[in-house]
């Protein structure tokens, strides 16, 4: 069979990085993170609530809250449990090494297919983009990152994801595209509901803060 070029982003953006990690199957229990003093009361709050709409839909249809960084607040001993357990089923993430080298692989990929449309067109970049915050933030919430760590990855996406759509419709839109196409069609239907429902809301997280929010790194 011939692998067309579609087909080969999808399989290399679904399947993600595969590292040698045989020995590291069992979820890692104590994690050792480098210092970090870094509080939230130095970052600017529009900021936070531009990260947390970035990732509103999928967390809406898994049911977590979509005004809280990585969808629990940070004294939730649920929030570290239940993305630990979506790092591994979802991502094959055992350890906060897996994570760091998930990540720089989506970075480095997206950086240096960035100006070339050919290998990798706009929803592939949403994609890897939008899942970069999501996962930064999980990390965060799973013990396996800092805070400095998880805002200066999510910052760094964000920052690329304002060169690609302009717009929250624009993004919801690319995102749905794409997870139609690399996942499930239903998945992507039930994105675009949440998109809508969150949208149309009285109190809309998307009219909380602009897309086009100059992103600041005040840390």
């Amino acid at each position: 069979m011939k692998i067309t070029t579609g087909l080969r982003i999808a399989l290399m953006l679904v399947l993600a990085p595969i590292f040698d990690r045989e020995e590291r199957r069992k979820l890692e229990k104590h994690t050792r993170l480098p210092k970090d003093n870094l509080r939230w009361k130095t970052v600017d709050p529009e900021l936070y609530k531009w990260f947390c709409a970035v990732a509103a839909a999928n967390r809406e249809v898994n049911g977590l809250n979509i005004r809280k960084f990585g969808g629990f607040s940070k004294w939730n001993p649920v929030g570290k449990e239940w993305n630990r357990q979506m790092f591994y089923d979802c991502w094959d993430i055992y350890s906060r090494q897996d994570l760091i080298e998930t990540i720089q692989f989506m970075m480095e990929q997206v950086r240096d297919d960035f100006a070339d449309q050919e290998k990798l067109p706009k929803e592939a970049k949403v994609w890897q983009l939008q899942r970069l915050i999501q996962i930064a933030s999980s990390g965060y919430l799973a013990g396996y990152l800092t805070l400095r760590e998880a805002l200066n990855t999510s910052y760094a996406a964000g920052v690329l994801l304002q060169q690609v759509v302009r717009s929250w419709e624009e993004l919801a839109s690319e995102y749905v595209k794409a997870y139609k196409q690399y996942l499930d069609e239903e998945g992507g239907k039930e994105r675009q509901a949440a998109y809508q429902r969150l949208r149309d809301a009285s109190h809309s997280i998307y009219k909380a803060v602009p897309f086009d929010l100059q992103l600041k790194k005040t840390w």
